[in-house]
């Protein structure tokens, strides 16, 4: 019976990838993506765009990549971080601003 318990705990998505399903974001699984510009996004209402969350075999749910567009003349949603992001722009170009806590002028 113990084993069976293990393995239903195994079979089971992390509470992070319940929360994925929840929000309607796209989850891409596999060791790797071929090619990010060329990944299947879906509309993630949060964000207001499309959108994916890169779920890479290995990393044991402690790194992940969120894949997301910005279509040509548009903007996305306001998203608040408590965590540091890395940014990486695959093609065009645009602007980005930050706000702090404290509702100061953007950096």
């Amino acid at each position: 019976m113990a084993e069976s318990i293990e393995k239903q705990r195994a079979m089971r998505k992390s509470p992070f990838l319940e929360w994925c399903d929840a929000e309607g974001l796209k989850v891409i699984s596999g060791f790797g993506v071929e090619d990010l510009a060329t990944a299947e996004l879906a509309h993630w209402e949060r964000l207001g765009g499309p959108a994916a969350y890169c779920h890479l075999e290995g990393s044991q749910g402690f790194v992940g990549a969120l894949a997301v567009e910005i279509p040509a003349g548009k903007n996305l949603k306001p998203i608040r971080h408590m965590y540091e992001e890395q940014i990486l722009i695959l093609q065009g170009r645009g602007a980005t601003q930050f706000w702090n806590d404290d509702s100061k002028p953007p950096i």
